[in-house]
């Protein structure tokens, strides 16, 4: 009876509502800035020193132990920079990037204006993230030399390109490519988007593309880390300047049945034969920087309802308590930055709230998946995923909206 009891009382205990109240109020635009000018740019490419041994990330437990790498994990960064106005993209062959590493970064860059993504790799090393559900679910235990290894390499990334800027030019092109299916729902985002960024004599300083894929083509039992398809075919194009893997609406989006160096071959093709635009030396470049608060956290749809109190409980104490979003403008095109995955559904939703091209996933933080509200409320497409109540969508979209048009208004 009293093994019961103590049973029965730790059960309440747990499912008590440990997180509190939390006020979801509206978006705040916290910075906008704007200018056209000759544009300077500038790139590097710098290997993480991976502090050996290492637990490799990308799923749950029981994980591997890592000691070497089957190709370099890096971190990349492309700056660029119009009338004053200095913007560094960094993409990180990691799983995910928290909030509070991206702090750090741009305190150890010099540079606020700094977007830092992940290539969303399931293979990289783990970690680096100290939120108890991003060590359960998917970086393991964390080790502070782990992250501060990404750190550095980060920070050394956006110093070096800035020490090599020089005039340049901005070229685009879009196109459509097959290669996804739909994991959940009926539709996967198939767009591929290139932004390439050369000197004046015609030499490639960086390039972004963008595309839809879970980075899942390494088996998940290795003993190596590796930076899968986005950071091979980085590795593929060094004599190219750099080359920024960055995942869209990836949420339901699955690719491939070839091994990460055969997809790796298939994406270099894919985006080498997209068309570019006529070169732009006067380039625009904008950005609106949002605040958005979060609403309380559900566990709802991730375990048996008898269990929901307690995993909503324990998702409380890795939530961050606000998302930042941006609208950054460059040239003629508009991305939306957020630091979710969201689903083809969810993706394209907001981008109509913020009038963006592309939704730029993963960045600055990592807050798990996004289903609209109408499937998380459901429980259905990536909703089991989800950390978040449902009203986070009209959070995010309220969100994307604010700092669409705060940067259009700059534009006009």
């Amino acid at each position: 009876m009293a093994a019961l009891l103590a049973v029965g009382g730790a059960y309440a205990i747990a499912s008590f509502d440990w997180c509190g109240k939390w006020e979801a109020g509206p978006p705040l635009l916290v910075e906008g800035a704007w200018s056209k000018a000759p544009l300077n740019a500038g790139s590097a490419r710098e290997e993480i020193g991976v502090p050996w041994p290492v637990t490799v990330a990308g799923y749950g437990p029981p994980r591997s132990t890592a000691s070497r790498a089957n190709h370099p994990v890096a971190a990349q960064a492309l700056v660029l920079e119009a009338g004053g106005l200095t913007v560094a993209l960094v993409g990180i062959d990691l799983l995910e990037v928290p909030a509070a590493m991206v702090e750090k970064i741009r305190a150890a860059a010099g540079l606020e204006h700094t977007l830092v993504f992940a290539t969303h790799a399931h293979s990289s090393l783990g970690g680096f993230d100290e939120r108890p559900l991003a060590e359960l679910a998917g970086v393991g235990s964390y080790q502070p030399r782990d992250a501060n290894a990404v750190i550095d390499a980060a920070a050394r990334a956006v110093k070096k390109a800035r020490g090599s800027m020089k005039p340049a030019q901005l070229s685009s092109a879009s196109g459509t490519e097959d290669w996804c299916w739909a994991r959940t729902g009926t539709d996967c985002d198939k767009r591929v988007d290139r932004l390439a960024v050369t000197a004046l004599d015609g030499s490639t300083i960086g390039e972004l593309w963008m595309m839809a894929g879970h980075p899942t083509l390494v088996p998940k039992r290795v003993e190596t880390v590796d930076p899968d398809y986005p950071g091979i075919a980085a590795l593929d194009r060094l004599d190219a300047g750099v080359t920024l893997v960055a995942q869209s609406l990836g949420g339901n989006a699955h690719v491939g049945t070839e091994n990460a160096t055969q997809f790796a071959r298939k994406v270099e093709d894919v985006f080498a034969r997209l068309p570019l635009s006529a070169p732009q030396t006067e380039v625009a470049i904008g950005l609106a920087r949002v605040k958005v608060p979060l609403p309380h956290p559900d566990g709802s749809r991730l375990v048996p309802s008898i269990s929901r109190a307690m995993a909503t409980n324990f998702v409380c104490l890795s939530a961050d308590r606000e998302a930042e979003v941006w609208a950054l403008a460059v040239g003629d095109r508009t991305l939306l930055s957020l630091p979710v995955e969201p689903s083809y559904p969810s993706g394209v939703q907001l981008e109509e709230a913020a009038h963006a091209n592309r939704v730029l996933s993963l960045a600055n933080g990592y807050l798990g998946y996004l289903e609209t509200k109408e499937d998380a409320e459901a429980a259905s497409g990536e909703s089991k995923r989800q950390y978040y109540a449902p009203q986070m969508f009209e959070q995010l979209r309220l969100g994307a909206a604010l700092a669409g048009t705060a940067v259009r208004a700059g534009h006009r």
